[in-house]
């Protein structure tokens, strides 16, 4: 009897740890290339959530977007909210992502632009993180570039 309940409560772990396959590898501190600014990823209860901080010509960094990633039965959601200032206004833009799969391509289901953004890490170098975003439909993607700092 106790047996069968450990192995229960150990099978219901591991299907609740394995619903963002590969989600420790987003975690940590990453940097930009030619050091235009940092995300920050962490693992917050079953969503991954990332912030994004550009620096300006005077080396003053502010945040900019925030990510979060969480499963919605067996689709990805990502959320992507967006910070800009304009005319002395904060103006907070949220587009909603889904994947259907679990390789962290998501497409954007409210609107155009943008249509398209994928997370890749390298075969051998899990240091180096590339993501691609699709502005619009077949368009060919702009490539940013993040290394691990911690």
């Amino acid at each position: 009897m106790r047996l069968t309940l450990i192995l229960l409560l150990l099978c219901a772990f591991n299907v609740s740890a394995q619903q963002l396959k590969g989600a420790d590898k987003f975690v940590g501190e990453w940097r930009y290339k030619y050091d235009l600014g940092v995300e920050v990823w962490s693992l917050k209860g079953e969503e991954l959530v990332a912030e994004s901080f550009r620096k300006n010509k005077f080396g003053d960094s502010t945040k900019v977007e925030e990510i979060h990633i969480r499963m919605a039965g067996k689709i990805l959601v990502h959320d992507w909210i967006t910070y800009n200032v304009s005319n002395d206004s904060l103006i907070v833009n949220k587009t909603t992502f889904v994947s259907t799969s679990r390789k962290y391509k998501f497409h954007n289901v409210e609107g155009v632009t943008p249509y398209m953004i994928q997370y890749k890490f390298g075969l051998f170098n899990k240091k180096k993180m590339k993501i691609w975003v699709e502005y619009g439909i077949n368009e060919k993607p702009t490539k940013f570039v993040v290394e691990r700092i911690r």
